[in-house]
């Protein structure tokens, strides 16, 4: 685990020393008495895409982690600990790094299928099959409507305002 811990830390520390070199950088070019210019708008971009980065530091030093020690026993228990909800896919690619052993693991099992519910939930990824009646009591055949745009409007009948908005619905 201490190994982990110094690689995640020393990856964690280089991240936001770019960031507060960035940030210093800004703070000087904007006290200076000049106006506004492409090399400040470059430092805000710079500045930005580097605060954006912070987050995927957790797993790229897990992935670096398991590429250094592939027969590692920790890194389920560490993933399992991860908000992979920021960027299932790198997660998942990190996962797909995991031992037989490490993916057979009561840890591992879970991660495992919590990330094919992420990974499904993904923008582009292909929709849930949706079944149900229509207004006019039919039932819902989505395939019957051969390429038409469909919305699904997903509401809560204890919601006040959202009865009013479907009395006519129900």
């Amino acid at each position: 685990m201490s190994n982990y811990r110094q690689l995640s830390e020393s990856m964690m520390n280089d991240a936001n020393q770019r960031v507060k070199v960035l940030e210093d950088q800004l703070h000087q070019d904007i006290a200076a008495p000049k106006a506004w210019n492409g090399e400040t708008n470059s430092l805000v971009n710079n500045l930005d895409s580097a605060r954006k980065q912070l987050p995927d530091v957790s797993w790229q030093a897990l992935l670096a982690y398991i590429n250094k020690y592939p027969q590692n026993q920790i890194a389920a228990h560490i993933m399992q600990n991860m908000n992979m909800d920021l960027n299932p896919n790198a997660y998942y690619a990190v996962y797909q790094k995991f031992s037989t052993e490490q993916k057979n693991s009561d840890e591992g099992k879970e991660i495992g299928d919590r990330l094919k519910v992420l990974i499904r939930l993904q923008p582009g990824a292909m929709a849930p099959t949706i079944a149900g009646t229509q207004p006019d009591g039919k039932p819902l055949d989505l395939k019957s409507l051969h390429k038409k745009v469909i919305l699904v409007e997903f509401w809560k009948a204890g919601n006040y305002q959202s009865r009013l908005n479907h009395r006519g619905h129900v």
